[in-house]
């Protein structure tokens, strides 16, 4: 009987209750972490998965680079290369008037030698880094 009346009493059962809160507040914030942590596993997963498609394409896009063909196409297009056997033909830029086309290209000769194919590519670097502030002229 002693012991029902110091639980029951009501300093103790005002602690009781606050205990009971305590707990129950902690409980419900440890919840709401585990929710926010489970939200942020599953947005990251999609992220790995966005990020393992890119590798994957990536991947793909460096054995095409790899490649002969590649290789060869990208020296041709931007070094101006010719391949064992090929000869080079520089054609004139597209600034020609349209009456003297014919007389211009009559005297297009086929140069094989890499030194012509090299100086229009050394003058265009050149016209890229010294020569500049025409391209922010407008």
């Amino acid at each position: 009987m002693f012991l029902k009346q110091i639980f029951t009493s009501k300093p103790l059962l005002a602690l009781e209750i606050a205990v009971l809160l305590f707990f129950g507040f902690n409980a419900a914030k440890e919840m709401y972490k585990k929710h926010s942590i489970g939200e942020e596993v599953s947005r990251l997963e999609a992220e790995i998965g966005k990020l393992e498609g890119d590798k994957s394409e990536l991947s793909a896009l460096l054995s095409y680079v790899k490649t002969d063909a590649f290789v060869e196409q990208e020296a041709r297009e931007k070094l101006n290369l010719a391949g064992d056997g090929e000869s080079l033909v520089l054609m004139p830029e597209a600034d020609i008037k349209p009456e003297s086309q014919p007389e211009q290209t009559a005297s297009i000769a086929f140069d094989s030698s890499p030194k012509a194919a090299s100086s229009s590519n050394l003058e265009r670097w050149w016209q890229y880094f010294f020569e500049h502030e025409r391209l922010w002229e407008k």
